[in-house]
């Protein structure tokens, strides 16, 4: 009975932790932790959460958007009699 009640109380407790991680993520979460010794539930609890902060955080890094991305250029460069069609079209839609 009672070792019915600890695996129940680890299920919880990675259940507690998995929320917002991918179905994947939950599974890699429970195999790492099968190995934790379950001394008591507040234990294993900091145990989970220790897995889970070195395995799966997520740091969105901001992206930088510089302004060398961007070219334009002046120069016009030789173009042929049926790209300056196209060329003439688009200049006048724009």
């Amino acid at each position: 009975m009672t070792e019915e009640l600890e695996l129940f109380q680890r299920y919880e407790v990675i259940r507690e932790h998995a929320h917002g991680l991918a179905e994947t993520e939950v599974e890699k979460l429970a195999k790492l932790a099968e190995d934790l010794d379950y001394i008591d539930e507040e234990t294993f609890s900091a145990k989970v959460k220790t897995i889970k902060d070195s395995y799966f955080t997520k740091e969105a890094k901001p992206l930088e958007v510089g302004a060398d991305l961007v070219e334009e250029t002046t120069a016009d460069a030789e173009v042929t009699s049926s790209m300056d069609v196209y060329l003439q079209a688009l200049r006048k839609t724009s």
